[in-house]
């Protein structure tokens, strides 16, 4: 089973409308933003930042609220590798927290720059 551990998402997690911007690299964002917009594959599950072994709580909270689009992820519930209790204790965790609403607000907002990139997708 995944490990999930503290259900809120932390304080300087991308996903945050609350948190430091540019704390992570361009990279990472592109990273994201190349997973997200992948025509074919699973897509990525991200860790969190910490890198405390658990899965990032904000990254999991927008799968939620976006109907699970991630393929990768829909495979480990399907699995019970994550469990829809685990998410539920997610959605309860974060239900007051600010996040964006897409990826790619939150990336656009870290680096607009990003924008330019992403609209051509196999240069991410």
């Amino acid at each position: 089973m995944i490990k999930i551990g503290n259900p809120q998402a932390c304080g300087d997690c991308p996903y945050r409308k609350d948190a430091p911007i540019k704390k992570w690299h361009i990279s990472e964002f592109a990273k994201v933003l190349k997973s997200e917009n992948a025509q074919y594959g699973l897509g990525d599950v991200f860790d969190c930042h910490k890198r405390n072994g658990s899965l990032c709580k904000g990254f999991l909270f927008n799968q939620i609220e976006r109907g699970f689009p991630n393929n990768l992820l829909r495979i480990l519930l399907s699995t019970n590798e994550i469990t829809f209790e685990m998410l539920d204790e997610v959605t309860e965790a974060n239900k007051d927290v600010e996040m964006y609403e897409t990826i790619e607000k939150m990336c656009f907002s870290n680096y607009p720059q990003l924008q330019r990139i992403y609209k051509q997708p196999n240069q991410i």
